[in-house]
Parts: structure tokens; sequence; C-alpha cells
């Protein structure tokens, strides 16, 4: 994870500024972010977790920060 933040933190930034719609956007256009762990019946927040530990076990941690910024430059 990225040194002095939290992954609670990252979740409830993530939760915060965009809706699920904007989140599956955002993911649609990054192909270096591939991941199904968002939905599947899960509450938001959870899926974004479930997000997050994945982006942690592929090591893109800044992509989705980057990508999240762009989808929403308030974050």
């Amino acid at each position: 994870m990225i040194p002095g933040v939290q992954i609670q933190e990252v979740v409830e930034a993530l939760t915060e500024a965009l809706s699920y719609d904007e989140l599956a956007e955002m993911l649609r256009s990054r192909p270096d972010i591939t991941c199904n762990e968002v939905g599947a019946g899960k509450l938001f927040p959870e899926s974004v977790s479930s997000l997050l530990t994945w982006v942690i076990r592929q090591n893109q941690e800044l992509a989705l920060v980057h990508a999240a910024y762009r989808a929403n430059s308030t974050l």
C-alpha cells in the first residue's frame, strides 16, 4: 500500500467521491486495472475494499489512484 495511507482511508475516499457507476466506468476505461471484485451482490464499500485488496496484490495502487483522480479530481 502507499506508505502512510491506511486501506480504510482509501476505501472511504473512493466511496465518497465516486458512485458505483462512476467506479465501474473508471475501471472499464483502464485496461491495466482488470478486476471482477466490484459488484457481485456486495455493498459498495465492500466492493471497493475487495477491489483495493486486488489492486494491492497486483501492485497497481498508483494506477488506481490516478484513474480515480481522473474520474473525480476532488479526491
